[in-house]
């Protein structure tokens, strides 16, 4: 994986807008967060980016991070406790799996993109969207 390409070829406005379409399906929140850091444990800094973005804070506590870190060559899927007993380990590693190949590729943003988009219907089969729902959080890619 090159990482210095992910850094700066993972296109915003493209993520914005797979974020934008997801939110049009469903009341879940998701975000995408990159972080030039380099970590031994991505896992335990995805869930402290989880609260500092403020996820667990949903009315529906239904928040999706995906957490990139391209210097340590790791990511990380995490979702608030809404989802407890609605999916199971199997779509999560499915998508885990979807960015490992498509990151080595070199497809940083349209797997992401896809992989947005299979949240999305998952999100929405749990969280359909409902009429007066709001937008929680912003759907920008955040970067560190």
């Amino acid at each position: 994986m090159n990482t210095q390409k992910l850094l700066f070829e993972i296109h915003d406005d493209e993520i914005a807008a797979a974020i934008q379409s997801l939110e049009q399906k469903t009341s879940g929140e998701l975000r995408v967060y990159v972080t030039n850091q380099t970590t031994d444990d991505a896992l335990a800094v995805a869930w402290k980016a989880f609260a500092r973005l403020g996820m667990h804070q949903t009315a529906q506590r239904n928040g999706v991070l995906i957490f990139v870190a391209p210097e340590a060559q790791k990511f990380a899927l995490i979702h608030d406790q809404g989802y407890a007993g609605k999916t199971t380990p199997d779509f999560w590693q499915t998508l885990a799996t979807q960015l490992h190949t498509g990151f080595k590729s070199g497809a940083y943003t349209a797997t992401l993109v896809q992989v947005i988009a299979q949240c999305a219907e998952h999100m929405a089969q749990h969280f359909p969207h409902q009429p007066g729902d709001t937008n929680e959080l912003p759907n920008t890619l955040f970067r560190e």
